[in-house]
């Protein structure tokens, strides 16, 4: 196989039986990246839920409560990505003319994309 960068996490695969390139890069694990995205995560869905209860507790109109959803949103999408940073393995796997990446959190695949090779160099390139 050939050399791997140095300071990488990133496993190179050839299976040159079947002509196919892999790239492996691993889930992230809790680094300081990712605790610092989920405390933020932790702390706006916090303030989010207090601001909602106090609406809906405090007599306020429903519309003023819904008000929240789209700060709800956000604080679904910073925990998404929160558990993806942490938990989420990609692989790239390159044949002959086509290729398909995948990621695969908790041993389940949640995202995959193939096609042609050419799509790649289309997303790149522009």
């Amino acid at each position: 196989p050939p050399a791997r960068p140095v300071n990488t996490k990133v496993t190179i695969l050839v299976d040159q039986a079947v002509n196919t390139l892999t790239l492996v890069i691993p889930a992230g694990g809790a680094s300081g990246e990712v605790l610092s995205t989920g405390g933020f995560a932790i702390a706006w869905n916090t303030g989010i839920g207090f601001w909602t209860a106090s609406a809906l507790t405090g007599g306020a109109p429903l519309l003023f409560a819904a008000f929240s959803i789209p700060f709800w949103l956000v604080g679904a999408r910073l925990a998404k990505d929160t558990a993806k940073g942490a938990f989420a393995e990609t692989r790239l796997d390159l044949r002959r003319g086509t290729f398909s990446l995948t990621t695969t959190a908790l041993g389940k695949d949640f995202q995959t994309l193939a096609g042609e090779s050419s799509m790649i160099t289309r997303f790149l390139c522009g």
